[in-house]
C-alpha cells in the first residue's frame, strides 16, 4: 500500500471535483481484431448483463495496450472487475482476445 496516497480513516479530505456525467464510454476489442472501426461510425453496443442496446459513435480516441501492462485502474472503473477476470470473460466470447494486445476505444452514446 502506498502510504503517501492513503489518508487516515478519520481524516476526510474534500476536493472540488465530482463524478463525471458523460455520454462517452469505453469498448474493448482485440488488437488486431476482426472488426475495423472508423471515426464517426455508428455502432450498437449490447450490454451482456441486461441485454440493453446503446447506439454509439466511434470517436478518434483509442489506445492499444499489452495485457501484461493493462491499465488496471481504468479497467476496474469501467468494468468493475480485475484485468484477469475481464480477459477470461472476453476470451469466452471472442478467442481473438487470447492475443497479447487489446484496444480501448472511446465511443459516444447517440440517440
Amino acid at each position: 500500500m502506498n502510504e503517501t496516497a492513503t489518508a487516515p480513516a478519520t481524516d476526510i479530505i474534500t476536493i472540488n471535483q465530482g463524478r463525471a456525467t458523460s455520454d462517452y464510454f469505453f469498448i474493448i476489442q482485440p488488437a488486431p481484431g476482426n472488426i475495423e472501426f472508423s471515426v464517426n461510425q455508428v455502432i450498437n453496443c449490447l450490454n451482456p448483463k441486461n441485454k440493453k442496446v446503446v447506439k454509439a459513435m466511434v470517436t478518434e480516441h483509442f489506445f492499444t495496450f499489452d495485457w501484461k501492462e493493462a491499465p488496471k485502474g481504468l479497467i476496474l472503473k469501467e468494468w468493475g472487475v480485475d484485468v484477469g477476470l475481464l480477459r477470461t470473460v472476453l476470451i469466452s466470447t471472442d478467442p481473438a482476445f487470447e492475443k497479447e494486445w487489446a484496444r480501448l476505444i472511446i465511443v459516444k452514446e447517440v440517440s
